[in-house]
C-alpha cells in the first residue's frame, strides 16, 4: 500500500515528508532542522545545512497542483521563494504532494533569479521513490489503517468495500442525518481533497423568519486585492449581486448566530456569501434614457431589471441589454433617492461588455454604442415600468485601452448590418475579419448609402483595342479625359466566408490616364492594333472610384464623393489633398 499523497491533509503531509528528508540526509555530516509553523517561516519549511552548502525544501500542500483553476496558488509559491533569498540558499527545492506538469516545471524553473539558488521541483513521483527507497515510512504512517477504519465506523461498509454504491448510499444517509438536525435550516456538503465545503440552505422559504441567521466574518481585507475589496464593498453597502469571496488567509475568526447545530465560533475558512434577489422589481422593463451636455435626450434603450436591492449605504439596480451582452449596475445612495437630486455615480465601473457569443451585426453594434454612449454620457435617467427610478449625472468616462477594439468592431458591426439589409443575406458578426475585408466593407456600406467611394482594388483598368484606328481613339489614349464605365458583372465582396453582391456598378475617374498610350499608338501606326491591351489609370488618385449603378449615369454628378472614415486606417489620397478624419 502506497500513501495517497493529495489525501492524507497538510498536517500528514508535513509528518511524512520530514521524516523523507531526514532518512534521504542520514549518514552525512548534514544537519536537518524543520521550522516550525509552516507558511509563515521566512520561506523555508525544511533547512539542510551540508557541506557548507544550504538546501532550502518548501513544502507547498497543493493536491491538483496549481495550473488551471489553481493558479491562484502560485503568488504563494513566488512570495515563499523571494523570501527564502533572503537566506541566500544554493538550493531551492519545491516539494508537492501531486505530478507537476510541464508547465509547471518551466514556471517554477522561471523563478530563478541571477547568481540566485539552484531550482528543484520534488513532486509525487520522487516522494514516491523515497517511500521505496525509505520503507519503514510507509509502513509507519499506513500502519493498521483498514483496522482503524472498520473500528472508526463500526460496520465493514465503512471501508466502501461494496465500492462507489457504498459511498453513494453513505453520503445519502449523512445528507438525512443534516437534514434532520434542524427543521429550518440544513447543509449542503461538499469534499474535494483535503478541503471540506458546506452551504447552508433553507428547507422552506419561511427559514429565515422563523430561524434568522446572522454571521460576523473578522479579519483583514486589506489582503485581498482591489477589485476585491471594492466587490464587497458594493455588496455590503448597495446591495449589489456580486458574491462576496473572501479566501481563508484574509479570515481570523467566524462568529455564527442561529440554530444550535451551527451556531457559535468557528475557525478560519473560506467564505462565500450570495445574494438571493427576489424583490418585485426583478423582470420588470427597465430603460435608459441619455442625454447630452445640452440636455438632450441622445439615445434610448430598453432591458430587463435582473436584481435589486439595498444594502448598508443605498440601494442598487441591475439590469441586462441587448440580448444579455451588456449588464449594468446603478448604485443610488440613499440620500439621493428623491428625483431631483441625481445621483452621481461612475456609471462605466459597473458595466460588463460580453461578445464571447455569436450575435447578428445590429445586436453587436448596438451593445458597443450602448456601452460607449453610459461610459461618456453626462447624464442617464433610469426608469423602471415607464417611471423614473433616479437620474444618474457623471464626469465622463476616462478612455479605457480596449476602446479602439471596441470602437473598430462597432464601426464593422454597423456596416455588415447596412450591406445585410441591402442584399437581403443575414448572419452572425464573423469571429475574424481581415483588414482587407474590413475596408472593402466599409465601401460596400457608402455605396449602399448612395455615395462614391473610392475602392483600394481598383488601381487600374485594362481594355483590348478592336483594331478600329480613329483621330478620336489617339487622342483619348495619349490624353487624360473622363471616365465613367459600367462594369459586365455585379460588384461583389467577401465577408467571413460569406460572399454579399450588390449589383453593377460604375468606374468612375476624373482623368482616368493610359499609362502604356504611347505603345499602343506606335501599334496603330503599325498597323498591329488590334488585341494590344491598354492599361489605364487614375491621374492623380490612387484609386478608381466606385458608384452603384442603379441609376442613370447622367445623374452621378448629384452624389458625393465619401471617404472611408475607418478609425486605423488612413486612406490613401492624391498629393495635396487634405488628409481624411475618421468618424
Amino acid at each position: 500500500m502506497s500513501i495517497d499523497w493529495e489525501s492524507i491533509g497538510q498536517v500528514n503531509f508535513d509528518r511524512v515528508i520530514e521524516a523523507l528528508i531526514l532518512r534521504r540526509h542520514r549518514g552525512t555530516n548534514a544537519r536537518v532542522r524543520a521550522v516550525n509553523g509552516r507558511g509563515g517561516d521566512s520561506g523555508i519549511d525544511i533547512e539542510v545545512i551540508d557541506d557548507g552548502r544550504l538546501i532550502i525544501y518548501q513544502l507547498k500542500y497543493f493536491p491538483g497542483g496549481f495550473s488551471g483553476g489553481w493558479r491562484t496558488r502560485r503568488p504563494q509559491i513566488k512570495e515563499s521563494f523571494e523570501t527564502a533569498l533572503e537566506n541566500d540558499p544554493d538550493v531551492w527545492t519545491l516539494v508537492i504532494p501531486s505530478v507537476a506538469t510541464t508547465p509547471e516545471h518551466n514556471w517554477v524553473r522561471a523563478l530563478a533569479v541571477r547568481d540566485g539558488p539552484e531550482i528543484e521541483i520534488m513532486d509525487r513521483d520522487e516522494l514516491d521513490n523515497l517511500l521505496a527507497d525509505f520503507p519503514d515510512v510507509d509502513r509507519w504512517f499506513q500502519r493498521d489503517a483498514m483496522r482503524e477504519y472498520a473500528e472508526l465506523y463500526g460496520q465493514e461498509r465503512a471501508c466502501l468495500f461494496g465500492g462507489i454504491d457504498d459511498l453513494a448510499q453513505r453520503v445519502q444517509g449523512l445528507g438525512g442525518v443534516v437534514d434532520s438536525t434542524d427543521p429550518d435550516w440544513t447543509f449542503d456538503f461538499a469534499r474535494v481533497g483535503d478541503c471540506t465545503t458546506w452551504s447552508l440552505r433553507p428547507q422552506h422559504e419561511r427559514a429565515h423568519i422563523n430561524s434568522p441567521v446572522s454571521l460576523r466574518v473578522a479579519g483583514d481585507l486589506e489582503k485581498l486585492p482591489m477589485e476585491a475589496r471594492e466587490t464587497i464593498d458594493r455588496a455590503i453597502l448597495y446591495g449589489t449581486s456580486d458574491a462576496i469571496a473572501i479566501p481563508g488567509a484574509a479570515v481570523t475568526a467566524i462568529h455564527i448566530e442561529g440554530p444550535k447545530f451551527i451556531a457559535g465560533d468557528h475557525p478560519p475558512a473560506d467564505v462565500r456569501l450570495e445574494r438571493l434577489s427576489d424583490t418585485p422589481g426583478v423582470g420588470k422593463l427597465l430603460e435608459l434614457r441619455l442625454f447630452d451636455t445640452n440636455g438632450e435626450n441622445i439615445a434610448s434603450h430598453e432591458g430587463c431589471v435582473t436584481h435589486a436591492d439595498i444594502g448598508t449605504a443605498g440601494g442598487s439596480i441591475e439590469g441586462k441589454f441587448c440580448d444579455e451582452r451588456l449588464h449594468l449596475k446603478f448604485l443610488i445612495p440613499f440620500e439621493a433617492v428623491r428625483r431631483d437630486e441625481p445621483t452621481r455615480v461612475k456609471v462605466g465601473a459597473h458595466m460588463t461588455v460580453d461578445l464571447s457569443r455569436p450575435g447578428r451585426p445590429v445586436v453587436v453594434q448596438e451593445t458597443l454604442a450602448l456601452a460607449r454612449l453610459v461610459r461618456f454620457a453626462p447624464r442617464i435617467e433610469v426608469h423602471i415600468d415607464g417611471q423614473l427610478v433616479t437620474s444618474v449625472t457623471q464626469v465622463p468616462g476616462i478612455a479605457a485601452d480596449n476602446d479602439t477594439d471596441y470602437l473598430i468592431i462597432e464601426q464593422l458591426a454597423e456596416d455588415l448590418d447596412i450591406v445585410q439589409r441591402y442584399c437581403g443575406q443575414f448572419f452572425d458578426l464573423p469571429a475574424e475579419v481581415t483588414f482587407k475585408e474590413r475596408v472593402e466593407l466599409r465601401v460596400a456600406r457608402l455605396l449602399v448609402q448612395g455615395h462614391i467611394v473610392a475602392h483600394p482594388g481598383a488601381k487600374e483598368l485594362a481594355f483590348s483595342l478592336d483594331g478600329q484606328d480613329s483621330e478620336e481613339l489617339r487622342v483619348d489614349l495619349s490624353t487624360p479625359r473622363l471616365l465613367v464605365l459600367r462594369m459586365p458583372s455585379d460588384h461583389e465582396i467577401t465577408v467571413g466566408g460569406r460572399t454579399l453582391s450588390l449589383g453593377p456598378v460604375y468606374v468612375i475617374d476624373p482623368a482616368a490616364t493610359p499609362v502604356n498610350g504611347a505603345e499602343a499608338i506606335a501599334a496603330l501606326d503599325r498597323g498591329e492594333g488590334n488585341g494590344f491591351v491598354v492599361r489605364v489609370r487614375p491621374a492623380t488618385n490612387p484609386y478608381f472610384c466606385l458608384a452603384l449603378a442603379n441609376k442613370p449615369a447622367e445623374e452621378l454628378d448629384l452624389r458625393q464623393q465619401a471617404m472611408w472614415s475607418l478609425i486605423g486606417v488612413d486612406q490613401p489620397q492624391a498629393p495635396g489633398a487634405p488628409a481624411a478624419e475618421a468618424s
